[in-house]
């Protein structure tokens, strides 16, 4: 199986509604379980931690396993990681995160690939060189030396490989973890790219505690001109009056990309892919923008994993925050009863903080029953309106957010980020290979 702006313009939604043809479409069976709620596993499995020792291999496993009995599989994931900072070569954590067992030749060790670099391994005796992508071993002190290999012609110097791809018609395609990116950036840079996408693919899917992986890459376009959206067939003015959007019959991410502000709205446009192979083909708007807003301001973390649930101090996150701090009250009934509203800076504020609510919101009370209802087809999504107290629970949590003033957007690792921008403003992932130890052996 294949698994595969700073922001978005506030008015693109009312377009782009046309575009995606969103609609409260539901088809669910709704059932009187969901007026009272899900249990909480999330406390349950937060107790058993309390107790666990992290320094103990077995217990980590014990945990792994009371996750996966209640269907906490990101949870679960997340413990197989801690495990393996104890044991790098167990089994059932590797497996678990998707990697692949070899043994190297020469020394009979075991070595565990990522289930991707072994099927690049596989498949073409590639390794993921760190800037350039999926390179043949051997051909890592050429890129040293400023060099590519090439399927026709050989080593190449990298600054003509940027500049003959600099062309629509013949621009770089690359397929990485989750994504298949055409683009007529620097190299370099669309491997940034790609990499930062699989990395929101893969906490998008421990945050909703997703059990399965994508079926198929999603195919994403990064356009420097309005001249490369043309000759991609893209909707030109719509990609230069609102930075980026997503074509559902297409299955395209469209992302006008001209500087790493741009990640922002590609995560977003990012977001609509994945709620459509998780959630539904046409998934309920307030969810689709609520999470598409959550994914464009999730927070990259030293480990490139994202830290979903920030507010920060801008519109798409705070204006309905302001307004209910401002006697405002809300009804989700009406929310989740209108098929299509014009898009603004409240209604994405007000999404928002409902998929925040749902999520967080007094302890996770609620979480289980909404990844239930939206990601395992179980219930009809109107039945989330009528847990008991909602609309009073909604605006009690939305008066406690604390939206914050200074947001640091930029992704990491930052040393990577500061080379990225160079790349950008040169035009070619060449400026790199000034100082031989930018690749690491």
């Amino acid at each position: 199986m294949e698994p595969l702006m700073t922001s978005v313009i506030l008015a693109h939604r009312c377009v782009r509604r046309v575009v995606i043809g969103m609609g409260l479409v539901i088809a669910f069976v709704g059932s009187e379980h969901f007026a009272r709620g899900d249990s909480n596993p999330f406390q349950e499995i937060e107790a058993l931690e309390a107790k666990t020792d992290f320094a103990d291999p077995l217990a980590l496993r014990q945990l792994i396993e009371h996750s996966r009995h209640l269907t906490l599989y990101g949870t679960a994931r997340h413990y197989a990681r801690e495990l393996l900072k104890l044991k790098p070569d167990d089994a059932m954590a590797r497996e678990l995160l998707h990697f692949k067992k070899f043994q190297d030749a020469a020394t009979k060790s075991v070595v565990w690939m990522d289930w991707f670099d072994a099927a690049m391994w596989e498949t073409h005796k590639c390794t993921r060189d760190p800037i350039l992508g999926y390179r043949r071993h051997e051909d890592r002190t050429s890129a040293r030396d400023g060099l590519i290999r090439t399927s026709s012609r050989g080593l190449v110097a990298i600054d003509d490989w940027d500049r003959e791809h600099s062309e629509w018609a013949h621009a770089h395609e690359v397929d990485s973890r989750y994504f298949h990116i055409r683009s007529t950036i620097p190299l370099a840079a669309v491997w940034f790219v790609a990499d930062d996408l699989d990395h929101l693919v893969s906490s998008y899917l421990d945050y909703f505690e997703v059990e399965r992986l994508p079926t198929q890459r999603f195919t994403t376009h990064l356009y420097r001109t309005a001249e490369e959206a043309s000759a991609a067939k893209a909707d030109v003015a719509l990609l230069t009056r609102y930075g980026a959007y997503y074509s559902p019959p297409d299955k395209i991410l469209h992302v006008s990309f001209k500087s790493l502000g741009g990640l922002t709205a590609v995560r977003h446009e990012a977001a609509h892919a994945l709620n459509r192979e998780f959630v539904d083909a046409n998934p309920a708007q307030w969810f689709d923008e609520g999470v598409g807003v959550m994914c464009q301001f999730a927070r990259p973390r030293e480990d490139q994993s994202f830290e979903f649930g920030r507010f920060p101090k801008h519109a798409f996150g705070t204006r309905f925050v302001d307004s209910v701090r401002n006697g405002a009250r809300k009804r989700m009934a009406e929310v989740h009863s209108v098929p299509h509203v014009t898009m603004s800076a409240e209604h994405y504020s007000k999404f928002r903080s409902m998929v925040a609510f749902f999520m967080d919101a007094n302890n996770k009370q609620h979480r289980m029953t909404f990844i239930n209802t939206m990601f395992r087809r179980r219930g009809d999504v109107r039945q989330l309106v009528l847990l008991t107290d909602i609309d009073v629970e909604w605006i009690k949590y939305v008066e406690t957010l604390q939206p914050e003033p200074e947001y640091i957007y930029l992704p990491f690792p930052r040393d990577r980020t500061t080379d990225i921008t160079k790349v950008l403003k040169a035009g070619t992932s060449a400026v790199l290979y000034s100082r031989a130890e930018v690749i690491e052996d």
